[in-house]
């Protein structure tokens, strides 16, 4: 550093890499550069949220089946044990019976019940659960599979 020749070289080099970089305007790519990242920063957000947003969407989907299911047999519970209470009603002594309907409708409900509502409900329910399974897996069994024969496709052509 103590000779002076040095000293103009080094001032020569940095003169010549300031002209090269506003040349070859390396600011303006950076620019650029940092832009890009950006944008595609922000497009991987954007993707995240879609992902996301579709996966709380299956979720939905899959809690209203399954609440739906649930209030189903919660429902035909109900219906199979109220012939139950209404034959109790009519074991009741006159005192004690209200306005609550003659013994024939109590009848008339109870065949309502047990030959109507009964056989639909007990062939109703298996059918309903059978297509809300199916309609739930088959769809991802079936993307399985075709990603499986993908796959074993692509590894014999390789072969």
């Amino acid at each position: 550093m103590t000779n002076p020749h040095l000293w103009s070289r080094a001032e020569y080099a940095i003169e010549k890499a300031n002209h090269l970089i506003a040349q070859m305007q390396i600011g303006s790519l950076l620019n650029h550069a940092e832009l890009n990242v950006t944008n595609l920063t922000s497009l991987v957000n954007h993707v995240d949220e879609l992902y996301l947003a579709d996966l709380s969407e299956k979720n939905n989907k899959q809690t209203f089946w399954l609440s739906l299911l649930i209030a189903s047999l919660s429902f035909s519970i109900t219906l199979f044990s109220l012939p139950s209470f209404w034959a109790d009603t009519v074991q009741l002594s006159e005192a004690l019976r209200t306005n609550v309907g003659a013994v024939d409708v109590l009848n008339v409900i109870l065949v309502l019940g047990n030959y109507v509502l009964g056989p639909v409900l007990i062939l109703g329910i298996p059918a309903f659960t059978t297509y809300v399974f199916v309609r739930q897996f088959l769809p991802n069994a079936l993307r399985l599979s075709q990603r499986l024969q993908r796959r074993r496709t692509a590894e014999k052509r390789r072969r």
